[in-house]
């Protein structure tokens, strides 16, 4: 941490600066100019002030200065060129020729693939890449291949519920704008073949081989499990096995990463050095391996990065200059960025550069202070807590879950898992020449991965090891950097100035409680949802906190909680209910609550039910008495809660609700169709399927299937509606 920085550490974080300012203000060219100059100028004064040499502002100051604006015009630049123009023919039959440009995905029932369309019937030049499904597990096609395909054309699908995987905006940011599925093979045909990069088709056949290799010498699931550390091909991985190896925090090990080409090297690394390789050679050997590795699993971003940083490592010994993983980490930053800047947003990217670097900052020092013995315990367990510091807040924004104990669960699989890779390209290389050869490492190999699925099931077992959280605020997780760095310097430059940390005490308590102020404002939010009717109301009271109200059905039979509610409570940041209100009539009362408590804090239980002799019914009661739960029974005309700014009644099964001081009245109905009144105006909100109703456009009738999550934001008798489709 000491000494010189380099000028590129700082040209890569000013130019994420200026991706984020271009992504989230969308700055005009004209501005991002003067933006230019009165940086430019401001340089020249300082320049001025402290006399630096020419040769330092000619250079590194001015190129600073122009980072910023850089990052945002090629950001710009960027998303223009990639306009697609495919969109045109949603929804639509139609014809498309194209080439295969990645590695078909087969699973059980179908096949994967994403195309380059050439031609399109009306479009001289498409712009844009398809994906495409087809029902059928036994097609012959491959990288490079040009097909030809009819089917209907569609956009990506998001249901636009706030909390849930954003798969139109993943796509996007991987240039993929149409999705088309079909259900009868004879609709594609090969056109011709070998049309894509040779030595990339090459390098898939050849991972192909290996998968071959892999399932011939090993039985199910030890081969899929092996393919997916060597390779990282999860699609054969049973989903069972899969869920247990996230829960046990160490799902990382089945996607090709950093992990595996830090093991692959180091592993050739000191069969190299006990050959007596000399140090250049054998630098030059591992960076034709690295990249042949890399074009074998597909080139997918996390080894991309990987491969990279690696060769940034290795180009340094053979050239004869100093080894920094600070440059190296930036440099691969920055061509990553250059080929998408919008990698930046995706978790994965995230996830792979700040555990390397929270491995380069803190192992070193954690190494230094846990004592363990032999050594080699010690500094395995200094860096897998290390990664874990370093990376608990992006999980948490990310997935809304924490691996508590991934430290030990790591310490005790990665050396298993190192010698699984071994034997695994022992295997495969030996296997290309003679199959029988690849039994020889394969049954050794057969041992070690059963051994890994057998703690994995006792790991994921453990309930603790496993914690689901609700979504961090952006001030959380900034403070979570901000105090980790400020100790960091702490620690290697002492604290001089104590007005220094003043300051920071200050900048964080400001980070934690900005968020945390409470709105005055009324929110009412729809929700899309197989089943219907879930609607949530916040709204003030007191001067601390806002009362939630939850409204929904009562079975649970579409699993809204876990694909609906969950998410958009946790992104809302809400850990307590008030109000739990069930709304339809019918006996199955135990699935919304049981799910829900057991995330959630639950005060009380409200429902409308008439049958109370049921045996479902009599569960309900003893599930609410044994978790000591509140529960009232509503009946017609009954008030539901009352507070100075809103009140409510059931009618008929319907809740109404008035909120006085906005004059807004809003009537929740268990069929699916709310009706918001604000003084003349009627808002009509409808939660079915679009199928279900007859669909007519008009500025006050919004359908959540089309629209998303529709937030109402009520506040000082101005009303403001949001769908999260439009603001994406």
């Amino acid at each position: 941490m000491k000494g010189k920085t380099s000028p590129l550490i700082y040209i890569t974080l000013l130019f994420i600066a200026g991706i984020l300012l271009e992504t989230y203000l969308h700055i005009p060219l004209l501005y991002k100019a003067i933006c230019s100059l009165v940086l430019l100028s401001g340089e020249i004064i300082c320049f001025r002030k402290k006399r630096t040499s020419p040769k330092a502002f000619g250079g590194i100051i001015f190129l600073y200065c122009l980072t910023i604006p850089i990052g945002m015009t090629y950001t710009e630049i960027y998303s223009s060129f990639h306009q697609p123009n495919i969109q045109t023919y949603s929804n639509a039959d139609i014809q498309i020729k194209g080439i295969i440009i990645k590695d078909p995905v087969r699973r059980r029932f179908y096949t994967n693939f994403v195309i380059s369309p050439e031609q399109i019937e009306g479009l001289q030049t498409p712009n844009g890449l398809i994906f495409v499904k087809v029902s059928s597990c036994n097609l012959n096609f491959k990288y490079g291949d040009k097909v030809q395909v009819f089917g209907k054309l569609s956009q990506p699908y998001w249901s636009g519920n706030i909390g849930t995987f954003n798969y139109k905006k993943y796509l996007e940011r991987h240039h993929v704008y149409g999705v088309m599925k079909i259900k009868d093979a004879e609709n594609i045909k090969i056109v011709a073949m070998n049309e894509g990069n040779f030595i990339i088709g090459k390098a898939l056949a050849l991972k192909n081989v290996i998968k071959m290799i892999n399932k011939r010498s090993l039985p199910d699931p030890q081969a899929a499990m092996l393919n997916g550390i060597l390779l990282g091909m999860r699609e054969d991985i049973p989903q069972q096995i899969f869920d247990m190896f996230r829960k046990s925090g160490i799902v990382h090990i089945l996607a090709v990463s950093g992990l595996h080409v830090g093991l692959i090297l180091l592993m050739f690394w000191g069969f190299l050095k006990l050959c007596r390789i000399p140090k250049k050679v054998a630098a030059l050997i591992l960076i034709l391996l690295v990249i042949l590795y890399c074009m074998v699993t597909g080139m997918r971003d996390p080894i991309f990065r990987t491969t990279i940083m690696a060769l940034a490592v290795l180009t340094a010994i053979i050239i004869d200059r100093e080894q920094n993983l600070y440059i190296s980490m930036s440099l691969a930053c920055l061509a990553l960025l250059f080929i998408n800047p919008y990698s930046l947003f995706n978790a994965g990217f995230q996830l792979s550069f700040i555990a390397t670097l929270g491995i380069i900052c803190l192992a070193p020092i954690l190494i230094e202070r846990i004592k363990l013995r032999p050594y080699f315990l010690s500094a395995a367990f200094s860096v897998s807590l290390a990664a874990q510091i370093s990376v608990m807040p992006i999980v948490a924004y990310h997935f809304n879950y924490l691996s508590l104990w991934s430290v030990f669960t790591n310490i005790i699989v990665l050396p298993i898992v190192a010698c699984i890779l071994a034997l695994g390209l022992l295997a495969s290389m030996f296997g290309i020449l003679w199959i029988k050869l690849a039994y020889i490492f394969s049954m050794p190999n057969w041992i070690l991965l059963t051994i890994l699925l057998r703690l994995i099931e006792f790991f994921s077992s453990i309930n603790f090891m496993y914690l689901e959280v609700q979504k961090p605020y952006i001030a959380d997780v900034i403070g979570y950097y901000t105090l980790i760095a400020f100790a960091l310097y702490a620690l290697y430059n002492g604290i001089k100035n104590r007005k220094l940390l003043y300051i920071l005490t200050l900048i964080l308590v400001i980070l934690f409680l900005s968020p945390r102020i409470k709105s005055n404002s009324i929110e009412i939010v729809f929700p899309h949802s197989s089943d219907g009717d879930i609607v949530l109301i916040k709204f003030p009271c007191g001067r601390t906190r806002n009362k939630i109200v939850l409204i929904t059905s009562d079975s649970n039979k579409f699993n809204n909680v876990e694909k609906v509610i969950q998410p958009l409570l946790w992104t809302k940041h809400i850990s307590k209910i008030d109000y739990l209100f069930l709304n339809r009539v019918s006996d199955d009362h135990l699935g919304t609550v049981v799910d829900l408590s057991k995330n959630f804090n639950i005060k009380q239980v409200l429902d409308t039910a008439q049958s109370k002799n049921s045996f479902t019914y009599k569960n309900f009661r003893k599930f609410i008495e044994h978790t000591g739960l509140t529960y009232r029974n509503i009946k017609h005309e009954e008030p539901v809660f009352k507070y100075s700014k809103i009140s409510s009644k059931v009618c008929n099964n319907n809740l109404e609700l008035h909120i006085a001081p906005s004059n807004v009245k809003l009537l929740i109905t268990p069929d699916c169709a709310h009706i918001i009144s604000i003084n003349d105006r009627k808002i009509l909100i409808y939660q079915h399927k679009l199928s279900a109703v007859k669909h007519i456009r008009d500025k006050d009738i919004y359908y959540t299937e089309t629209d998303g999550t529709i937030s109402i934001k009520i506040k000082n008798n101005r009303i403001k509606i949001l769908c999260s489709k439009e603001s994406g």
